[in-house]
Formats: C-alpha cells, sequence, structure tokens
C-alpha cells in the first residue's frame, strides 16, 4: 500500500525491533508492519488529500460531560425551569439540552455542587 505524508514534512515510523521507514509528501509503498505505525503518525493514503481526511468534531468525552452537564443546568435554572418533587429539574429535559442520557446520579451530583 502506498502511504504518504499529509504534510510537506516526511513523516518518520519506527516500530520497538528497529525497523524504520520515512514516508514523504510524494508518497512511497508502506510494507504491511509499518503500516498501524505510519496511519498512526498520520500518513494517509497515497492517492488521497489531507482535506479529504478531515475528522469530525468528536462527540463529548467523558471529561467534558461534567462541563457540558453544568452548562445546561445552569442555562435551565436561568430560564426558570420547573423542578420536580426531587427538587432537581427532570431528567428528560436536562438529557435534551446535554445530548445524550444523563443518569440520575449525574444530575444530582452536578445539581449539588452548583
Amino acid at each position: 500500500m502506498r502511504l504518504k505524508s499529509p504534510t510537506d514534512k516526511p513523516v518518520h515510523v519506527a516500530l520497538t525491533d528497529g525497523t524504520a521507514i520515512t514516508i514523504g509528501p510524494g508518497g512511497r509503498d508502506v510494507p504491511v508492519g509499518l503500516r498501524k505505525a505510519a496511519f498512526a503518525k498520520g500518513c494517509i493514503p497515497a492517492n488521497a488529500k489531507a482535506e479529504d481526511m478531515a475528522q469530525e468534531v468528536a462527540e463529548p468525552t467523558e471529561k467534558d460531560r461534567p462541563e457540558i452537564l453544568r452548562d445546561a443546568l445552569k442555562k435551565l435554572r436561568d430560564d426558570g425551569t420547573p423542578l420536580t418533587g426531587a427538587g432537581l429539574p427532570n431528567r428528560n429535559v436536562v438529557s435534551a439540552r446535554a445530548g445524550w442520557n444523563v443518569s440520575a446520579v449525574e444530575l444530582t451530583d452536578a445539581w449539588n455542587s452548583m
């Protein structure tokens, strides 16, 4: 398989067994054993353009979720959203605002931290 560097700078790929290769912007055949490492370093198929390989914005990670949830709760609080009998916003409303199915534990912890 022919791979190339996505930029004008060559990509250097090396394995722990000492096998190494340099892949430039012009592309070259890459042995099977080095392909995974080459892709991990950002190499792309030789017939592709770097712009074509752009990824969509990633979904929020677990690390982002508490901040997103707090922002959603603050917005709901500022909008005067009615609270349930337990003194919390409705979990379905919070889930819709946050973008995922918020658990009762997540909701309670986030609400209590505000």
